[in-house]
C-alpha cells in the first residue's frame, strides 16, 4: 500500500513540474505571437495537446516503473516458494537423507550403519546427483542465483561432489551424465572465492566448520576441465621439423596465439588453463612405429596384446575362448615375434608410450590394402605353444569378417586401422586423439579407413574429431544371429 501512494506521489509531482513549466513557457508563447499575428486560440489548443501527450507519457513510464517492479517482486517470490520446495523435496525423501548422513559418516568415521555402502545402495546415490543435476540446470540458465541458494545447498553439493567415493562409482566414469553439476562445481567455487567464504575443498585442518575434503577436490580430476566449457578444446599440428605444435580450438576457431586473442579474460584463462594442463599431460606421451628389429620386452608383448584383445567385445573373445584375454596375452607375443603372420606382425604394430617409464599406454594395429590373414600358420603357431584355441571359431572370423572386410574393398595403398585402443586407465585425458594424430602425421596425405560399432559414440566422436568421415554401416562379426553394427569411416 505504501508503494503504491509513493507511486501516485511521483505521479503527481512530475505532473505538476510539468504543468509549470508549460504554462511559464505558454505565456512567452502568447506575447511573442501576439507581436507576430497569431491567433492566440489556436495556439492554445496546441499547447494543450502537447501538455495532455507529456503528461500521458509521464504516467506511462512511472506505471512501467511500477509494473517491473511489481514483476521483480513476483519474481523473487517464486524463486523464494521453489527453494523452499525444492528444499523440502530433499528433507521429506527419506534415501536422499540417507545418502548425505552416510557421506557425512564416511569422512567422519562415524558410521551410523544406515547404508553399508553406497554400491549397494547405487540407485539411491544416483537420486541424489540427479537432484543436485536438476538444480545445477536451474543455476546454470540463471533461474536461481548464488547469493540466494549458498547457504542452503552449498554443503550436500561439494559433498557429493568431492567424496572419493562417490567420484569412483558415479562424477568420473560416467561424467557425460553429470555435465552440469560439472559447470555447476567450477561456478560455485568461483562465488565462495570471490566473496570469501570457505568452502569445503580448501580448508583442510578446521574439521569442526567444514569437511575435510580437499585431497579429493574435483578439480584434481583430470576430465573436469572437459566439461566447463566444451567448446574449447586443445589441438595439435606439426611444424616443418616434425616437432608438436599446440593450439586452441574455440568453437570453430583455431588460436595459435591465446594472448592476442580477443575474447573476455574469463575465456582467455579457461583457454589457458586448458592449453597447459594437457600440453603437460601431452609431453609426457610419445609414439613409435615398431619395425621387424625393434626390441620389445616380453612385458611390452604382454600389455599390447591386452590392448588389442579389449578392442572389441565380439571377434576376440570368439577366436580365443574360455579364457579369452589370458589365451591372447600368452598367444599373440610368439606371433608377433615370429614376425611372419599377415595380421600380428610387429610391423603392423604403432605403439603409443610414456616417455619416462616406457610403460606402453595405447596401440595401433594397422595394416596396408587387402590382408591376406594365414589362419593355418596362425593355427600351428598356437598348437606348437600347447595353446588350444576353438578353431571353428578362429575360422568363422577370417571366413565372416577379416575375408569380407579386408579383401578387395579397400584400394592396394589404403590404410586400414584394424584395433585403435588407449589403456581404460588413461582414457578421458585426450591421449586417444594425440596418438591418432601422431599416427596420420607420419602417414600424411595417405588415405585412412576404420571400421567401428555403432553405438561406441566416443569412438565415433574421436574419429570424427580427427577428420574421418561416415561412409556407410554394415553387419559386425558376432556368433549370434544378433548381428552388430559397424559404421565404416574413411579419411582421404
Amino acid at each position: 500500500m505504501m508503494k503504491k501512494n509513493s507511486h501516485t506521489l511521483t505521479v503527481f509531482l512530475i505532473t505538476m513540474l510539468i504543468i509549470v513549466a508549460i504554462i511559464n513557457s505558454s505565456c512567452i508563447l502568447l506575447y511573442e505571437s501576439h507581436l507576430a499575428g497569431i491567433d492566440a486560440v489556436t495556439l492554445m489548443v496546441s499547447i494543450c495537446d502537447v501538455l495532455a501527450s507529456i503528461v500521458a507519457g509521464a504516467f506511462i513510464v512511472v506505471q512501467l516503473r511500477s509494473d517491473s517492479e511489481a514483476e521483480i517482486e513476483r519474481a523473487k517470490t517464486e524463486e523464494a516458494r521453489f527453494i523452499l520446495e525444492y528444499n523440502m523435496s530433499f528433507i521429506e525423501n527419506k534415501e536422499l537423507c540417507d545418502i548425505e548422513h552416510y557421506l557425512e559418516d564416511a569422512i567422519t568415521h562415524a558410521g551410523t550403519g544406515k547404508i553399508q555402502s553406497l554400491s549397494e545402495s547405487r540407485q539411491s546415490l544416483v537420486n541424489y546427483l540427479v537432484y543436485l543435476e536438476g538444480f545445477a540446470s536451474c543455476v546454470n540458465q540463471k533461474l536461481l542465483q548464488f547469493e540466494d541458494i549458498d547457504n542452503l545447498f552449498s554443503y550436500r553439493f561439494f559433498l557429493a561432489m568431492n567424496h572419493p567415493e562417490v567420484q569412483a562409482l558415479e562424477i568420473i566414469p560416467y561424467a557425460d551424465f553429470y555435465r552440469g553439476s560439472y559447470q555447476l562445481f567450477d561456478k560455485w567455487y568461483q562465488y565462495r572465492m570471490k566473496n570469501r567464504e570457505k568452502n569445503y575443498i580448501d580448508d583442510v585442518d578446521n574439521c569442526n566448520d567444514v569437511m575435510p575434503l580437499a585431497k579429493y577436490s574435483l578439480f584434481k580430476n583430470l576430465k573436469f576441465e572437459k566439461y566447463l566449457d566444451p567448446s574449447i578444446n586443445m589441438c595439435i599440428s606439426h611444424n616443418e621439423k616434425g616437432e608438436r605444435q599446440y593450439y586452441i580450438k574455440y568453437g570453430n576457431k583455431l588460436i595459435m596465439d591465446i594472448s592476442n586473442a580477443e575474447y573476455p579474460a574469463d575465456i582467455k584463462k579457461r583457454m589457458e588453463y586448458v592449453l597447459k594442463k594437457n600440453k603437460d599431460i601431452y609431453d609426457n606421451y610419445i609414439g613409435e612405429q615398431l619395425h621387424s628389429d625393434s626390441i620389445i620386452s616380453k612385458e611390452q608383448y604382454e600389455r599390447i596384446s591386452e590392448l588389442i584383445y579389449d578392442t572389441d567385445p565380439y571377434i576376440y573373445p570368439a577366436m580365443f575362448g574360455e579364457n579369452g584375454k589370458e589365451t591372447a596375452i600368452q598367444l599373440l607375443p610368439t606371433v608377433f615375434e615370429n614376425n611372419q603372420d599377415a595380421m600380428f606382425n610387429k610391423e603392423n604394430l604403432y605403439i603409443f608410450k610414456e616417455c619416462k617409464s616406457d610403460d606402453i599406454v595405447g596401440i595401433i594395429l594397422w595394416v596396408r590394402g587387402i590382408l591376406d590373414w594365414d589362419v593355418k600358420r596362425f593355427l600351428t603357431i598356437a598348437k606348437n605353444q600347447n595353446i588350444d584355441l576353438p578353431e571353428e571359431n578362429v575360422w568363422k572370423v577370417s571366413n565372416q569378417y577379416v575375408d569380407v572386410r579386408y579383401d578387395t574393398q579397400l584400394e592396394k595403398e589404403t590404410i586400414s586401422l584394424i584395433n585403435i585402443c588407449i589403456s581404460a586407465e588413461y582414457r578421458s585425458l585426450g591421449l586417444g586423439r594425440l596418438m591418432l594424430n601422431e599416427f596420420m602425421h607420419q602417414h600424411t596425405g595417405e588415405a585412412m579407413e576404420l571400421c567401428v560399432l555403432e553405438d561406441n559414440e566416443s569412438a565415433v566422436r574421436l574419429y570424427s574429431n580427427c577428420g574421418f568421415v561416415r561412409k556407410r554401416t554394415s553387419d559386425g562379426f558376432s556368433l549370434t544371429e544378433m548381428k552388430p553394427v559397424c559404421l565404416e569411416m574413411k579419411k582421404s
